[in-house]
């Protein structure tokens, strides 16, 4: 099959337990059909593809097969790094968050299209609206926890358990999680350990290195060789502060050819 939309082709070329579980549900109703798609750019496809292009202006709501629905959200969950007693754990939270409640509100009965109109508190949510999903009293952002405010903390906690720096404790909590403001919780959290602080690598500064000064010329001198317009030259300063400047020849420097 043919296709002048580029992304599709790679969108079919992961592996469905990495998609976001709205692209998992569209991946599993194609996998009946037999097909291969190739990318053809839109200006050599000579005729147009006529179901694509006069579409129904209304499409009638259509419920996703319960089997279907089960195999995305074993896929999801399987694919976590937690245990099950810590699931259980955010499912409980999650009931209880009022914010997250609020937001599962929307996912099941649809988002308003003006954003201005969404409660306070779900509006960070609101641009990614499309990536979240609702599986076994969890709320997910594509195939990552959203995190319950009271396990936030808790969470922050383990994520810098290793004592890492702030980017590999972000890596570390996006295989897993995400929240608003995750990313710059986590690095106001490292940033305020005294410990991390003083242990974390950085460039040590060089100070300069002083030479005494001698009593009278030429009793300490250094010495350096460079080219210039294809000669080459050797530099000998005094630390009497006296410079001189020779150049080379093969009778006087051999080592310069």
């Amino acid at each position: 099959m043919e296709n002048d939309h580029q992304p599709l082709k790679s969108i079919f070329g992961k592996p469905i337990f990495r998609a976001p579980p709205r692209i998992q549900r569209f991946m599993l109703r194609l996998r009946k059909y037999d097909f291969t798609l190739e990318y053809k750019p839109g200006k050599e496809m000579i005729f147009a593809d006529a179901l694509s292009r006069n579409y129904l202006k209304e499409v009638p709501k259509q419920e996703i097969p319960d089997s279907e629905m089960d195999y995305v959200i074993h896929a999801v969950i399987s694919d976590l790094p937690i245990s099950q007693e810590r699931l259980n754990q955010f499912e409980e939270e999650t009931e209880k968050d009022e914010t997250l409640q609020l937001l599962s509100e929307y996912v099941r009965n649809g988002w308003p299209r003006n954003g201005g109109i969404v409660v306070p508190e779900v509006k960070p949510y609101y641009n990614v609206r499309d990536e979240i999903t609702l599986a076994r009293g969890l709320v997910l952002k594509s195939s990552l926890i959203i995190v319950p405010t009271s396990m936030r903390k808790e969470m922050k906690k383990l994520i810098h358990q290793g004592h890492q720096g702030v980017e590999k404790c972000r890596l570390r909590a996006r295989t897993a999680f995400n929240w608003p403001g995750m990313s710059s919780e986590i690095e106001e959290l490292v940033s305020s350990r005294a410990t991390c602080l003083e242990h974390r690598n950085y460039q040590q500064k060089d100070e300069p290195i002083q030479h005494d000064v001698p009593s009278s010329p030429w009793m300490k001198v250094g010495l350096d060789l460079f080219t210039l317009k294809n000669n080459k030259y050797m530099l000998i300063v005094d630390y009497y502060k006296v410079h001189e400047v020779y150049i080379c020849s093969t009778r006087y420097c051999k080592n310069c050819h």
